[in-house]
């Protein structure tokens, strides 16, 4: 968010680590939902079984485990992850062609267009007690 600034709202399944509507016997809040409410970010759930609703990060989901994860293994740690995500998406974004978009890159065929005026943009509010702010975060 520090990077891209922080969105009008997102949408996203209804996993543990993104709602805690569900959690049994009371609902809670989880972190996700936590960092939405404090940067004034719309959280929107979709239809509980209904994974079409998000066919684009599910398709994308699928390339990330088939190219990168079913290859790597474990990671020895966090920032080792990190970078080993960050050199996957640079190729997957600068040079790797894609059928959705006549075999150009998204790099190539991404055209940033400005539909709506410009949100101020803010410094982004992390809870303190449950998140340490460095630079291996991908939020900071």
């Amino acid at each position: 968010m520090q990077t891209y600034g922080v969105p009008l709202e997102e949408l996203t399944d209804n996993g543990k680590q993104i709602t805690g509507q569900f959690t049994k016997p009371v609902p809670a809040e989880v972190l996700c939902e936590r960092i939405c409410r404090e940067n004034g970010v719309t959280a929107r759930l979709t239809k509980p079984r209904s994974p079409t609703t998000t066919g684009k990060i599910e398709r994308f989901h699928k390339s990330f485990r088939r190219e990168l994860l079913d290859h790597i293994g474990s990671f020895a740690d966090q920032p080792t992850a990190q970078a080993a995500i960050d050199a996957w998406a640079r190729g997957y974004n600068h040079s790797r062609p894609h059928q959705a978009l006549d075999m150009a890159t998204p790099a190539a065929a991404f055209r940033p267009v400005n539909k709506q005026p410009e949100r101020q943009q803010h410094k982004v509010h992390l809870p303190e007690t449950e998140h340490r702010q460095d630079s291996a975060c991908p939020v900071c």
